[in-house]
């Protein structure tokens, strides 16, 4: 089997909410920096993909969140929306704001990571499903 083939096979079965979305917040952190740094270096074919590859990994931040469920969810949501919005503006300015927004959200996720991660051991959050029929691959 293919090396590539073998790894969309794989299920990951060990990983906790918070762990997914701590990646993805980083993911996105990363695809931020290099739309940043392509668009520096005046790489306009470059920042395109980075740009697809950001909006992408937003847009599966997005649908993870319940914004009319409770007020909290309802400003991530905003915000994820503020970020959507400067990265679609194509300045480097647009994806700095973008950014700092982006980095608050991840590092207030960071600082309860450990409670997240204990919660879900003791099933008061409920435990990842992997039986999904999509795929979460972005990248």
């Amino acid at each position: 089997m293919k090396p590539y083939q073998q790894y969309k096979t794989q299920q990951q079965t060990n990983w906790t909410r918070i762990q997914m979305l701590l990646t993805l917040y980083r993911e996105t952190e990363s695809s931020i920096r290099a739309g940043i740094d392509s668009l520096s270096l005046n790489n306009q074919s470059e920042f395109t993909l980075t740009q697809i590859r950001t909006l992408k990994l937003l847009l599966a931040l997005l649908d993870g969140v319940k914004a009319d469920s409770d007020e909290l969810s309802g400003n991530v949501h905003q915000l994820l929306l503020f970020v959507f919005q400067q990265v679609t503006r194509e300045e480097i300015e647009g994806l700095e704001n973008g950014l700092r927004v982006l980095v608050t959200l991840k590092e207030s996720f960071e600082a309860i990571e450990d409670e997240a991660n204990q919660l879900e051991a003791e099933g008061v959050i409920p435990q990842l499903r992997y039986d999904l029929d999509g795929t979460l691959a972005v990248g």
